[in-house]
């Protein structure tokens, strides 16, 4: 379940230098006929942000294609950290108005480029990985559960590891994200989640 105090940054795992939080806000302007995709993928441990900004008027296959960008890695992560209220050496500015929910997003190049969006979602936020909010997930988690019984074996039982790929979780209705890659426990043949831990 997606809480209030998700919109901070969660502890990161020290054993993991490229552990990440990220947010992205899609938007269109209607009036200027461009989509705008703004990002920012913090790494704690490495005391680094990588940020982009883009606008298209078309379909852009790359962020270099983009009628506008502005991609900037390696910038410092702003003291003090708050993924709620923050400011970039490159002027992207976000700040939560309303948890998981409504946000401020502002930008100018110093070039005539701006952004001053209020981002407003309009429903709750919705967690994919949540059995309650995702009857896709309970089913997936319940069918996992019959095949382990069928077997025999019982969900806590590891035969063996493997790390799983990266995924991206929605965190919210206004797209804010957060990179996740999980371990998953292979049980006599039966997939079940463990603990996630950020990449």
């Amino acid at each position: 379940m997606i809480q209030d105090e998700d919109v901070h940054f969660h502890k990161a795992d020290a054993g993991v230098p490229n552990w990440a939080e990220t947010n992205f806000f899609g938007f269109f302007n209607a009036e200027a006929t461009l989509n705008v995709g703004v990002y920012a993928l913090f790494r704690p441990n490495l005391g680094i942000v990588s940020s982009t900004i883009c606008m298209n008027s078309g379909f852009a296959n790359t962020p270099w294609e983009a009628d506008f960008c502005d991609l900037r890695a390696s910038i410092p992560i702003p003291e003090p950290r708050d993924l709620s209220d923050f400011s970039l050496e490159n002027s992207l500015r976000i700040k939560c108005l309303r948890p998981n929910m409504d946000w401020h997003i502002g930008y100018d190049d110093g070039e005539g480029t701006t952004i001053d969006v209020e981002y407003r979602s309009i429903m709750l936020p919705f967690d994919i990985h949540d059995p309650v909010m995702d009857p896709m997930k309970a089913k997936a988690l319940k069918e996992a559960e019959q095949g382990a019984n069928l077997r025999g074996v019982r969900p806590t039982t590891v035969i063996s590891t493997r790390p799983d790929i990266s995924r991206a979780k929605s965190r919210s209705a206004a797209n804010r994200s957060r990179s996740i890659v999980s371990q998953r426990w292979i049980i006599a043949g039966a997939l079940v989640p463990s603990a996630a831990h950020p990449t």
